[in-house]
């Protein structure tokens, strides 16, 4: 599958679920008109890459509103609780880390499980260490925004390469991460009310 493929799926799958009364489990608080406009700049600007950055580093138009979002969410959750920006921040260097050992370990021959891909494994740790967090869509989306842009920040600066921030595999484990992690909270969530309710009876 080639690059951005994926994403592209992704987002066809989480406008139909918009469309079809998913939002507000998916991502409740989140108004309509706002989804529509982020969306649509999405489809049309997610290959529109260009030099914003020296030494030839790029960065995707896409990948800096979501980098502008996921700083908007934490000055907001800076607002209300300074801890809390404080733990997601360790949490942020945390994901960076993985994604940093991901790359390092696929450019080496030393990866003691054959059967599972580097980078699978590199989503899967993500995906826990996400869901062990926090089940808010807005930490969620703030730790794998800031996480794998710092992460990418440590590759350019160990490798000593130029690179571009947001690329199309960037943005395909993002959107693969993300739907799936907001897919798994729901269902705890779901499953947890259900016991609840179950207790109660």
């Amino acid at each position: 599958m080639l690059p951005g493929m994926l994403s592209f799926i992704l987002w066809l799958c989480c406008a139909i679920l918009m469309a079809t009364g998913w939002r507000d489990v998916l991502l409740p608080g989140t108004a309509r008109s706002v989804l529509l406009l982020v969306g649509l700049f999405w489809l049309f600007y997610h290959d529109a890459g260009f030099g914003l950055l020296p030494d030839g580093r790029g960065l995707q138009p896409v990948w800096l509103l979501w980098c502008m979002i996921a700083g908007t969410l934490a000055g907001m959750q800076a607002q209300a609780s300074g801890w809390v920006m404080f733990t997601l921040a360790g949490r942020i260097v945390f994901i960076g880390a993985v994604w940093l050992w991901t790359a390092l370990l696929s450019q080496s021959a030393v990866w003691p499980l054959p059967l599972l891909p580097v980078y699978s494994a590199s989503y899967l740790m993500i995906i826990a260490i996400v869901l062990l967090c926090s089940r808010e869509w807005t930490h969620q989306w703030i730790m794998l925004t800031l996480g794998l842009t710092a992460g990418e920040g440590l590759i350019q600066l160990k490798m000593s390469s130029s690179g571009e921030f947001g690329s199309a595999a960037v943005q395909d484990a993002w959107w693969l991460m993300f739907v799936t992690v907001r897919l798994l909270s729901a269902v705890i969530e779901w499953s947890r009310d259900k016991w609840i309710q179950m207790r109660l009876q």
